[in-house]
């Protein structure tokens, strides 16, 4: 079992890492907000907020910080067969519920573009 390291080795258990999903032309409805959704698809998390950020630069992006706190909630290392930088990329499976956390911001980067990042827990498996 392997978790995102920061040096792209091999990472402890004990690490938390924090990872994102950048999607683009998406707004977080309310009922999401409150009482979370799924991912119906294969859903990758980058750690680098970077590459989340190219990949939902439009007019209304959302960002999901994505935070799995024990090793229960994490995704599988992509950094094998990853084309960002090794030990980077998690993926989770489809049906991932995302819990909301309740905290939510609203940035705007140096390139101009604003966008809405909400915290939430991934829950993998039933």
């Amino acid at each position: 079992l392997r978790t995102v390291g920061d040096d792209g080795g091999a990472p402890s258990l004990s690490q938390q890492p924090i990872l994102w999903r950048g999607m683009r032309n998406v707004l977080a409805p309310d009922a999401f907000l409150a009482a979370g959704g799924t991912e119906l698809t294969p859903m990758s998390c980058p750690a680098d907020l970077e590459t989340a950020v190219a990949f939902s630069t439009s007019a209304t992006a959302l960002l999901f910080k994505v935070s799995a706190k024990t090793f229960m909630q994490r995704g599988a290392s992509l950094a094998f067969l990853s084309c960002f930088p090794p030990g980077n990329e998690l993926l989770y499976a489809p049906g991932t519920w995302l819990e909301p956390t309740g905290r939510t911001d609203h940035v705007s980067l140096p390139s101009g573009m604003s966008c809405t990042v909400v915290e939430v827990s991934p829950h993998v498996g039933g």
